[in-house]
């Protein structure tokens, strides 16, 4: 009798028939256990392990290897048998406590519980996964829609680029074809426009030598052709017929012929159609008015008046040449002689004006130096009286102040004498040296009037800058000296002992501001100049 291997499950686990639950199952092993323990209890040592021995040799005995296996373990030695044995019979079998069940029981429900929780998922997982495999069925499906419908909008679009490459191609050829009859047609309007400038020039010539041979032709001619013809046959200038309208505006047939190609869009061959359109237009409308206006010319009279003339002879022309010569020689005489006259008459009208622009000059030039003078007179004047002013002022203390005011005059001079001039070696005195610094500025002024106005200009330029920086460094110095005073105050105020005020501060009465009048001063009118001479 073969036994059915216990590793072996015998139904499906997903099955939830209640007979076949695993926990069952488990619960049924449990009671096994139990109860071939108790058996085990009661039989001797040595018929202990033989039923599982017999029971694992049976099993091994279904496979060929697996009875090689046994024989080797028959050959075991019998101690190790022994010492297993005592071994097992060392351990200790009780009874379970009740707090043990129950966390068994416990773990099995929740072991129960879990697995049903992944069951439940386990079922929903695969109702998402079918759900996931039909609709990627679909896609597949929608996408092989999509690529056939794409494939044929391809083979459509190729067939239409094809047949758009082909039209455009008759398109180029017919315009090609356009082109040359364009070119063709200017060729023969630009050989018709040259003839016809040759033949207005010659018109033109034609037209002069008319006019010239009527104003020599003497008038009793003319007055007896009228009476004839019943009108003046006198050339009169018409307006001229449009022939320059006749020339059409330049075409660019180059832009026409280079610039089209196959590859251009929808758009640009739209916008050029448009423009080539209403050049056509343009061009049909001028050429209707050029044939208008050639046909008005042509019904005019002036082709049908008749072309009479005085002059039958060329000599008859020659000797009105030659009359007319003798008058010219006699106005050309006259009119030298008069060019000569009046270039006479132009040198001296120059050399007359020469001659008042120096004299103007040298006027302008005394005025100025009169006038310098004259300044320079006053300036005398006023120094003078401002010295009369100073030596007038009576008393002791006044006549000190005077030889002070001379000292202080006769040293500045000095020191001005020595700057502008040199030393002092024939010890001339206050007057003289003054006369001699007031030589040695004319001097000066005579040398800068002489001197180019940009170096002096320049040079003046230098002594300003100069003498606002001597100014600006005493304002700085100024500044400086100004601060370090307040410094000093400010110390010695600080150093000061305190001082201590001892008792109520007395009050005073409050006094109303009087109003002050203005006193108007009245002064000379001297006065007045030598303040504004001063200040």
């Amino acid at each position: 009798m073969k036994y059915q291997n216990p590793f072996k499950v015998s139904f499906d686990i997903t099955d939830s028939n209640k007979d076949k639950d695993l926990f069952k199952l488990r619960e049924l092993e449990i009671k096994k256990k139990k109860h071939e323990k108790e058996r085990q209890r009661k039989l001797h040592i040595y018929e202990k392990n033989m039923p599982k021995n017999r029971n694992f040799r049976e099993l091994l005995e279904d496979d060929e290897d697996d009875k090689l296996y046994y024989q080797k373990l028959k050959k075991r030695n019998s101690e190790l048998i022994l010492l297993n044995q005592q071994k097992r019979s060392d351990r200790q079998f009780g009874k379970e406590s009740l707090s043990s069940f129950i966390e068994k029981k416990r773990e099995m429900f929740l072991l129960q519980y879990s697995l049903g929780v992944k069951k439940d998922e386990i079922k929903k997982l695969e109702d998402i996964i079918q759900a996931e495999e039909q609709k990627l069925l679909e896609d597949e499906k929608a996408l092989e829609e999509d690529e056939r419908k794409f494939d044929a909008f391809l083979r459509e679009n190729d067939d239409n680029s094809v047949k758009a490459i082909k039209q455009a191609e008759a398109e180029t050829k017919l315009k090609l074809e356009k082109c040359q009859e364009i070119k063709k047609l200017n060729q023969q309007i630009m050989s018709i426009r040259s003839d016809m400038s040759k033949n207005e020039d010659l018109l033109k010539d034609y037209r002069r030598y008319r006019q010239f041979l009527e104003s020599i032709t003497p008038e009793s001619w003319f007055e007896e052709q009228e009476k004839i013809y019943g009108h003046s046959i006198k050339y009169k200038e018409k307006k001229k017929t449009s022939t320059e309208s006749l020339e059409t505006p330049k075409t660019n047939t180059n832009t026409t012929t280079t610039k089209n190609s196959s590859n251009n869009g929808a758009t640009s061959t739209k916008r050029k159609s448009t423009n080539q359109n209403q050049n056509y237009r343009v061009k049909d409308n001028k050429e209707e008015e050029i044939i208008n206006e050639f046909e008005e010319y042509l019904n005019t009279d002036d082709i049908n008046e008749p072309c009479l003339l005085y002059f039958t002879e060329p000599k008859q022309l020659l000797n009105i040449f030659a009359e007319l010569e003798e008058n010219n020689l006699a106005l050309i005489q006259n009119c030298q002689e008069s060019e000569e006259s009046l270039e006479i008459l132009k040198l001296q009208m120059k050399e007359s004006n020469e001659k008042m622009d120096k004299e103007t000059q040298q006027l302008k030039q005394q005025i100025e130096d009169l006038n310098d003078a004259i300044s320079r007179e006053e300036e005398k004047a006023r120094q003078l009286e401002e010295k009369t002013i100073i030596f007038n002022s009576g008393g002791s203390e006044g006549e000190e102040s005077q030889e002070y005011l001379l000292d202080e005059l006769n040293k500045k001079v000095k020191d001005v004498y020595k700057k502008c001039i040199g030393d002092n070696d024939a010890n001339l005195s206050t007057l003289q040296m003054l006369t001699n610094v007031e030589n040695r500025l004319e001097q000066l002024f005579e040398m800068i009037e002489l001197m180019p106005p940009d170096k002096v200009e320049q040079a003046e330029k230098i002594k300003d800058k100069e003498r606002r920086q001597r100014l600006r460094e005493e304002k700085l110095g100024a500044q400086i000296s100004l601060q370090e005073e307040k410094v000093r105050k400010s110390l010695e105020r600080a150093r000061a002992p305190i001082k201590k005020k001892l008792g109520k501060p007395v009050a005073f009465r409050s006094v109303i501001p009087q109003k002050v009048k203005k006193q108007t001063k009245e002064t000379n009118e001297i006065q007045k100049d030598d303040l504004d001479y001063y200040w």
